[in-house]
């Protein structure tokens, strides 16, 4: 097969471009060859990257990027666009032409094949990438062929249906993308093929012939899969079900003596309050003229306190609640929004669907007697086909569903209540943001700075007398020993409310598991068996590449002998089962580490 025409239409700097490519000449000496030559910037490259992409599309990404050797698979849309809304020419808007295209023929054994690719732009030139039309045609009668064509189901394949389809009809029928560079690259790129490893040539080389890149593909495939099934259904089994049990009474035991704990420290705490409550009383009596002022400073003290202690719990309640919700991400939260909001649409319509279905039959009923008083009177046979087309115009009024219908419930649990609700929690924290947290963190920052002073002031007022400086003393101990038990109360008070928390999600954990440990078996069953296939073809890739070395080897010696005017310089080719090469002389030396020219 070889490719006999290209045409190129708003292509780079090609508005319209054929290009003819003569038939191989046959024969042990003919020339299968094709050499485009042409002066730097005359399209030479922007002609290769046409055939690799209309062949393979976004596939074709790593080929076209100065990447002749890339194993990704995975290419994401973005770089794709803008590389084809710089590819389109650049009169085609302003000619009102909002298209291009790239066209191959090629000649095989069983005729013609045509494949057409075309891209779709906007008036502003923004590439519609999933709009891209594919279109191929084979033999003299131009048939065509695709995923919509028959045999093919009779119903509306998904974008990534048809994509797949192509992607497989090309590799079937012409190569697959992993050996493309070895048939079809840009001369620019040669020194690259120089310049690397023979190591990763070579197996890259086997690797591609024998569909590895594909085995690799599948295996992957199928590991995603079992965990796609693994994660589509809670893991079940009884012994995971009495473990969730065990770690429920667990978090009950630990939640216990977090509350003993707290009642433990409440009397402590008040008692410790009393205490310097009756030192601060004393220290007013010894201040003597100093007492209104040392009142006023106690006044600012507790209002400091209850200021620093509101602040603190403003903070633990944004840290344990809000925040958590505020850092999934306004991307992931207004997924789990639109969702919502889709099965609502969608109990919506079920449910004005049920109503309706539900009085279709008095309807029917209603009318049939109500067609007995037609003048003039109307057959039996054609008051049936009335009814008939009756019951189904009223069958289509709710299909199809209506716009922004999920197409199924994966939130099934909840109700369209309690979907409302959990829409506005989300639309709450679209509004917290960084502001009110560092706002309420300056806030308790400055009433600790005020609490010292206060305390600083307090200290200087009533230092007048030994006694004073021994109560103030005492007073230091015990706000020390407030401040470590209200630490405590307010850690002990966090601890019962994450696990109360836990303990009630782990509750109902327990009866979902419960519940559905029966329907999880099949799919664990499906994901299992992937996992094995998929092990078993890692094990075929691992032994197939030492199974082609010596082959291989003998292929390359032939080849090299073939092309190289020194024909005594290589004996022969050895690869080792890790792919290294070696280019051996008649004394077995490896000829690569002499002193060779460079086209050697």
């Amino acid at each position: 097969m070889y490719i006999s025409k290209i045409q190129l239409r708003d292509w780079k700097a090609y508005e319209s471009a054929e290009f003819n490519f003569p038939a191989p000449i046959p024969g042990e000496n003919g020339k299968n060859i094709v050499l485009i030559g042409a002066p730097n910037g005359y399209g030479k490259t922007s002609l290769y990257q046409a055939i690799i992409l209309c062949m393979f599309g976004k596939d074709g990404m790593p080929l076209v990027s100065n990447s002749m050797f890339s194993e990704t698979e995975n290419v994401s849309e973005q770089p794709y666009k803008t590389f084809l809304e710089k590819a389109l020419h650049r009169g085609a808007i302003a000619r009102g032409r909002y298209s291009c295209s790239v066209t191959l023929e090629f000649i095989g054994d069983e005729g013609p094949i045509e494949i057409s690719r075309i891209w779709h732009f906007t008036e502003s030139g923004e590439c519609q990438v999933q709009d891209e039309d594919i279109q191929i045609f084979e033999g003299e009668k131009h048939q065509a062929v695709g995923p919509d064509e028959k045999p093919y189901p009779e119903r509306k394949l998904s974008h990534q249906e048809r994509v797949d389809w192509y992607r497989g009809y090309i590799a079937h029928t012409f190569l697959p993308r992993s050996l493309v560079t070895f048939f079809v690259f840009d001369g620019e790129q040669v020194r690259v093929l120089a310049g690397r490893e023979m190591k990763e040539q070579v197996r890259l080389g086997i690797e591609g012939l024998l569909g590895i890149p594909e085995l690799r593909k599948l295996a992957k495939n199928l590991n995603d899969y079992a965990e796609q099934r693994q994660n589509s259904v809670p893991n079940v089994t009884n012994d995971s079900a009495n473990a969730t049990e065990k770690e429920l009474k667990k978090l009950e035991s630990n939640r216990d003596k977090s509350v003993g704990a707290f009642a433990d420290i409440f009397p402590k705490l008040s008692a410790a309050k009393k205490e310097r409550d009756k030192i601060m009383d004393e220290l007013l009596r010894l201040g003597a003229g100093a007492k209104n002022q040392s009142n006023q400073q106690y006044k600012r003290l507790a209002e400091c306190e209850t200021a620093i202690k509101e602040g603190n719990e403003r903070l633990m309640k944004l840290l344990s609640e809000d925040i958590a919700l505020a850092l999934s991400g306004a991307k992931l939260r207004g997924q789990l929004k639109a969702r919502v909001k889709s099965e609502n649409i969608r109990a919506n319509w079920e449910s004005g669907k049920q109503q309706g279905d539900s009085r279709i039959d008095n309807f029917l009923q209603d009318m049939d007697q109500k067609m007995d008083d037609i003048v003039p009177p109307i057959s039996d046979q054609q008051q049936g086909e009335v009814l008939h087309i009756a019951h189904n115009s009223w069958t289509n009024l709710w299909f199809p569903p209506p716009d922004g219908c999920a197409e199924e419930y994966l939130h099934e649990y909840l109700s369209v209540h309690e979907r409302n609700l959990v829409i506005d929690k989300l639309n709450e924290q679209d509004n917290l943001g960084a502001v009110e947290i560092f706002g309420l963190l300056n806030s308790i920052s400055e009433h600790e700075n005020r609490l010292k002073q206060i305390r600083d002031e307090v200290a200087r007022i009533e230092a007048v007398e030994p006694a004073v400086n021994e109560k103030r003393k005492s007073m230091e101990k015990l706000d020390s020993k407030i401040q470590d038990l209200g630490r405590e109360s307010d850690r002990l008070t966090r601890e019962r409310q994450g696990l109360d928390g836990q303990v009630d999600a782990k509750r109902k954990e327990l009866a979902r598991m419960r519940s559905t440990i029966d329907e999880a078996k099949p799919a664990m069953r499906r994901a299992e068996r992937a996992r094995a296939v998929a092990t078993m073809m890692e094990g075929i890739i691992d032994d197939a590449v030492p199974g082609q070395i010596d082959k291989i080897s003998e292929e390359m010696t032939r080849a090299h002998r073939a092309m190289a005017h020194k024909k005594d310089l290589v004996q022969c080719i050895k690869i080792d089962d890790a792919g290294d090469v070696k280019l051996l002389d008649r004394e077995d030396r490896d000829v690569r580490n002499n002193d060779l020219s460079a086209g050697e």
